[in-house]
């Protein structure tokens, strides 16, 4: 656990910062809270909204506060934009008006200007002696944030679902900062870019338990080498004056209707742990290898006519659990009979993380002359279980098209 007693007295808010808008692309930056304290911390949260994935997170710098960058998380929105948000934990080193230093954002290629993020640092003050008795001191230091089932080794653009398990004692009331933990760690990415969730939550409880409140979520591996992971939390705490409980005779009951709690901000971090994150092997990787990464099966494909001059649309669905969801359609041998019109791809999610899923691969395909065969399909992948590469395949036998 970090800062327990540090965050008490702080303003805890956002600071709404003016968003940079360029050719329909909004870029935003805020602290939070905007307000600390020296030795604290505090999250730095960079948001772009524009029409792709193709964001590439800024390197900050601070004079005065040492920035990790945490992970990226891609959101597909309703209008089909893309929210892509990077966050970094901020640790100030001296107190004062603290701001980034001008930077430039990448987005789909073009460089953009950050917009100022301010955090205001002020002296760590000691608490009062009324603001939080000795008893709550023993219980803060009992909330554990514990990292379950973590592999050892996994391997380069793997998608691994994890398990967080947090602790607090019995007898501290308690509050969730937000709905999902942060990681920390920038070899990492938190969460499938196919689905909107960060992780979910198994069971949500607030008040006096001594019982886990576990998270599954998703994380993947973006380059090579031995990794740090960790993860932290953002809880609300409910402190009580020392004397609430116990002193002379009747005190403690007075105390009791005198006094209101106060919920105090702290950051919980779980402990870090490395894992060897390897490549992917040279040895028998497909031609047409595309950095499909798990397992799947092919279910049966399926072809729609779309107009009468025998232009069809075919579709292959593909099932299965890894980073699929991210996968371009793979490329069709077309030979001389076919004209390709265009490719999507639709995403059926099978679990609330986004793990699991059926991604169907539609290709529009248009005739040069008369009734053919529609080209064959493959897609290689590999099956980190195995530690080899496998081949998904279907050809088709009877011809179609031709204003058929």
């Amino acid at each position: 656990m970090v800062g327990c007693g540090r965050f008490l007295g702080i303003a805890f808010g956002l600071c709404a910062c003016a968003a940079s808008i360029c050719r329909g692309v909004s870029v935003t930056a805020s602290f939070d809270p905007a307000e600390t304290s020296l030795g604290s911390t505090t999250l730095l949260t960079v948001e772009v909204h524009s029409r792709s994935r193709n964001v590439v997170a800024p390197e900050l710098v601070a004079d005065g506060m040492v920035l990790r960058r945490m992970g990226a998380v891609h959101r597909v929105e309703q209008d089909g934009g893309v929210a892509s948000t990077f966050t970094y934990l901020a640790t100030p080193s001296r107190t004062g008006t603290l701001s980034l230093d001008p930077a430039v954002i990448s987005v789909e290629g073009e460089l953009l200007p950050l917009p100022t993020a301010v955090v205001a640092v002020h002296r760590a003050a000691p608490p009062p002696a009324a603001a939080i008795g000795s008893g709550t001191r023993q219980l803060l230091g009992q909330i554990r944030l514990v990292l379950l089932h973590v592999p050892d080794r996994v391997y380069a653009g793997e998608v691994i679902p994890m398990e967080l398990a947090l602790t607090v004692p019995d007898g501290l009331r308690f509050r969730i900062q937000g709905s999902h933990p942060l990681k920390i760690g920038d070899g990492f990415a938190l969460g499938s870019p196919a689905d909107p969730l960060i992780g979910a939550m198994v069971r949500e409880k607030s008040g006096p338990s001594p019982e886990q409140l576990r998270w599954r979520t998703l994380v993947t591996a973006r380059r090579e080498g031995n990794l740090p992971l960790a993860f932290v939390i953002g809880l609300s705490v409910e402190t009580l004056p020392p004397n609430l409980i116990g002193g002379g005779a009747g005190q403690g009951w007075k105390t009791l209707f005198q006094a209101s709690p106060e919920w105090m901000p702290i950051t919980v971090l779980s402990e870090q742990q490395e894992i060897e994150v390897i490549p992917l092997p040279e040895d028998g990787r497909p031609a047409g290898f595309c950095g499909a990464i798990g397992q799947f099966s092919l279910l049966t494909p399926e072809i729609r006519k779309m107009d009468e001059n025998g232009t069809v649309e075919v579709i292959f669905p593909v099932r299965g659990a890894g980073n699929l969801p991210t996968i371009p359609p793979p490329n069709l041998a077309i030979d001389g009979n076919w004209r390709l019109g265009g490719t999507r791809k639709s995403i059926h999610l099978e679990d609330s993380l986004g793990h699991r899923a059926t991604v169907a691969f539609h290709y529009t395909l248009i005739p040069t002359g008369g009734a053919a065969v529609p080209p064959p399909f493959q897609l290689s992948y590999f099956d980190p279980a195995t530690g080899g590469y496998a081949t998904l395949r279907h050809k088709f036998v009877k011809a179609i098209g031709g204003g058929e």
